[in-house]
């Protein structure tokens, strides 16, 4: 029996840019760039514009296979229970904003194919990533 590749998405919102990584295992394989918002828009635009390239790049990524793990990291606040970004700092005027939410709807209008959803803070999704596949993996602690 062949075994399933274990395909994940790993997604880094930062204040200018967003990093769309998909990863087998803790392995990187290829990451997609791209602004994070044109501050020249609505916000109501930027955040469809957000969710929309955010999706398009997990789709291209996941080549039609299942994903495992999607994982968002973002500046806070964050309400990691309701998936919700709460003003965040990084993106003035945006009040709140339900991120899974727009991104699993984003998803299953696009037919991607996800298992299973998380939203962290950025700092602790660096803290994360370094301690299973970065420098830090190697230290015991």
């Amino acid at each position: 029996m062949r075994k399933r590749r274990k395909l994940r998405i790993g997604v880094d919102i930062g204040g200018t840019k967003v990093h769309v990584a998909s990863l087998d295992s803790f392995k990187v394989r290829e990451v997609r760039r791209f602004s994070s918002c044109d501050r020249d828009l609505s916000v109501l635009m930027q955040k469809k514009n957000l969710v929309h390239s955010i999706i398009v790049a997990a789709k291209e990524l996941s080549a039609g296979a299942v994903i495992e793990y999607f994982g968002v990291a973002s500046a806070g606040p964050l309400d990691l229970v309701a998936g919700s970004m709460i003003d965040p700092s990084n993106f003035p005027g945006w009040g709140r904003f339900h991120l899974l939410k727009q991104l699993k709807a984003k998803a299953k209008k696009e037919k991607l194919k996800v298992l299973s959803w998380g939203l962290q803070n950025d700092a602790m999704g660096a803290a994360i990533g370094e301690a299973l596949a970065g420098g830090a993996r190697a230290r015991i602690w």
